[in-house]
């Protein structure tokens, strides 16, 4: 079982890859010249970033399992059982429907201040710094800068 969980990485970014691949294959196919270009930078970034952890996660998962017959003793660290994955996905749904019912920037602090509680991160002047940071790179980049209009809720 510990075997199996140690190539879940490399399955999650080969999915990613293989997703990416097919975007860029209908970015070139299905859009114009002019809508294309982002489209093609971002799927090709992705790939290639997810092609290197593919190999990178493999690595480490052979490594593991070759060095599983040999027990070694866990630090204090390795010992604390992990939060699973899955959570961060259903924080992320639960994130989509505040967006949709509080407005864009309500359900973001909610969110941002959320997920350090949940993983016990105990520095509260690095989540505000980031915080504060996100909404800075929010505004000025997609409200100022492109025009993007954030969804609107109840609250704002």
């Amino acid at each position: 079982m510990e075997q199996q969980q140690s190539y879940v990485p490399v399955f999650f970014n080969l999915f990613i890859f293989l997703a990416s691949i097919l975007f860029l294959t209908l970015s070139f196919t299905s859009l114009s010249d002019e809508s294309a270009l982002a489209p093609i930078l971002v799927c090709s970034i992705m790939a290639v970033l997810s092609a290197i952890a593919v190999l990178v996660d493999f690595r480490k998962a052979r490594n593991e399992a070759v060095a599983g017959d040999e027990e070694e003793e866990q630090t204090e660290e390795e010992r604390k059982p992990k939060k699973p994955v899955w959570m961060i996905i259903l924080f992320t749904l639960g994130y989509y429907l505040l967006i949709v019912n509080l407005g864009f920037f309500v359900s973001t602090v909610v969110f941002l201040v959320f997920i350090p509680i949940f993983y016990k991160y105990n520095k509260l002047k690095f989540v505000v710094l980031s915080m504060i940071s996100f909404f800075i790179i929010y505004w000025v980049g997609f409200y100022m800068l492109m025009n993007v209009r954030f969804p609107q809720g109840l609250l704002f």
